[in-house]
């Protein structure tokens, strides 16, 4: 169990930081579409790759998510096949 417990803080973490990243990356892009200079083609453009990154940094998000929830399902159904031991041990004894 602690190690399930340690990958989904691990995953906690990453995704803290994800983000951290997401949101400063959606500041930029917000600070530079209200400055002048906006209609300058290489501000869009770099504009359109920070765009790019923000969303494989989401997409990163999901995947981290979907990670941390299959860890807790592993973990919860851990739990209880232990409980489920725990309470009918002959069940899981061998013959």
């Amino acid at each position: 169990m602690n190690d399930l417990d340690i990958q989904i803080d691990d995953l906690s973490k990453k995704r803290d930081e994800l983000y951290r990243k997401l949101g400063e990356y959606k500041g930029l892009i917000a600070d530079a579409k209200g400055k002048e200079g906006r209609e300058d083609p290489e501000l869009l453009a770099k504009l359109r790759e920070l765009e790019a990154e923000a969303k494989t940094l989401e997409r990163e998000i999901n995947d981290v998510d979907n990670k941390m929830n299959e860890l807790k399902k592993k973990r919860n159904d851990s739990k209880k096949l232990i409980d489920e031991i725990k309470k009918q041990p002959s069940k899981y004894t061998p013959a």
